[in-house]
């Protein structure tokens, strides 16, 4: 008699066994087979989820503590607000979010100790403690962090970029796997001119780490986090023909994009095809009627997510500042046919949260619910 296998088993049991693993191997299992895929999206939860706005809010002043409000995305309405709290003199950013799992970064003032790297799934409220990076102290304040998650590894990575004073090169990035012990150093010697841009940050899309390098000819460092090789490609010509632009990697539509900011206009442009030079495609220049595109997640849906600072004259004549995040429509974003042109939004910008007072950073992130676990940290 021939060997049964899971290929024979009935929809019903196969979809039992599928159900008792975590989520991010039912999301590998997926590309087995088509009946696999078709079940798994059918009928269990995590596909049917439907994506959040998360907005990290930092306060400047040190110890005040952050908080991350999600947002959902058909009604606008707030679904969850956490609060992380830290000691004095010290700021809780988030780097990241990966299937529910959001990664927080809690700086110190220089000459302290080492920061602290948690991975956290709120919803659970299991959290895990990474050991610090092996990172010179003056990485305290310009090194960069990102968070990423591999689809076919099924591995999530925290990648650190060091930083040294008075040295714009690099050798090596670190990278932590969750579920391991200790970071490990990748080297960067193989791709030249390996440096990074202090004031760009690392980002992570669709199992690869991005940073910009502080080169004039502006190139782009990329990190598989796969077989952990790091290469480096040309950023899109807007960025590299003009120095006086300011330019920042964002995520556009789970794919990496970069802005190109000057003083009326923001272009984006997103990665179309992976490879030795990867494909930019031009996306939409946009005039800039509002001050600050929103970053590292620009784009929701249609929409792109973007923030003013209004200065509010009260009745005793004393002024207080509001922070306040929307999204907005923009033609074309999706479709190409901002291609050499200026496009105006479609449609007015839409409230999705205000700081009253406030005065500090705001960062937006794609975010899913889930039941997540996280891999265990050893030693």
């Amino acid at each position: 008699m021939a060997e049964a296998s899971l290929f024979d088993l009935p929809t019903d049991v196969l979809l039992d066994i599928l159900h008792r693993l975590p989520p991010s191997t039912r999301r590998r299992l997926r590309l087995v087979c088509k009946p696999w895929r078709d079940g798994i999206d059918e009928r269990t939860q995590e596909r049917q989820v439907r994506t959040k706005i998360l907005v990290f809010v930092t306060p400047n002043n040190s110890g005040g503590g952050s908080r991350a409000l999600v947002f959902d995305g058909e009604d606008g309405r707030r679904r969850h607000s956490w609060a992380y709290l830290c000691s004095d003199k010290n700021r809780i950013r988030m780097v990241g979010t990966c299937n529910g799992l959001l990664c927080l970064h809690e700086s110190r003032w220089p000459g302290g100790d080492p920061s602290t790297i948690t991975v956290t799934n709120p919803i659970t409220r299991e959290t895990a403690v990474l050991p610090p990076a092996p990172a010179p102290p003056e990485s305290e304040q310009f090194g960069k962090y990102s968070f990423g998650y591999h689809p076919t590894t099924g591995q999530y990575k925290v990648v650190h970029i060091p930083w040294r004073e008075g040295r714009a090169a690099h050798a090596a990035a670190l990278v932590f796997t969750l579920g391991g012990a200790s970071w490990r150093r990748v080297s960067a010697l193989a791709a030249p001119g390996a440096s990074y841009d202090r004031w760009c940050d690392a980002i992570s899309v669709d199992g690869w780490t991005y940073w910009a390098t502080a080169s004039p000819d502006r190139r782009v460092m990329a990190l598989d986090l796969n077989d952990e090789r790091i290469t480096a490609f040309d950023a899109p010509p807007a960025a590299r023909l003009s120095t006086k632009a300011r330019w920042r990697l964002t995520n556009v539509h789970a794919r990496l994009g970069l802005v190109v900011m000057t003083e009326t206009t923001l272009e984006v442009w997103m990665m179309e095809e992976r490879g030795e030079q990867p494909r930019w495609s031009h996306i939409v220049d946009v005039r800039r009627w509002w001050q600050w595109h929103m970053a590292p997640q620009l784009t929701f849906g249609r929409d792109m997510l973007s923030s003013s600072y209004d200065v509010i004259h009260l009745p005793d004549d004393s002024m207080r500042g509001v922070w306040r995040v929307y999204r907005q429509e923009v033609g074309g974003l999706m479709d190409g046919k901002g291609k050499n042109g200026q496009l105006r939004p479609v449609k007015g910008k839409e409230l999705i949260t205000e700081e009253d007072g406030f005065n500090g950073v705001l960062t937006t992130f794609a975010y899913v619910e889930t039941l997540e676990p996280l891999p265990r940290i050893y030693g």
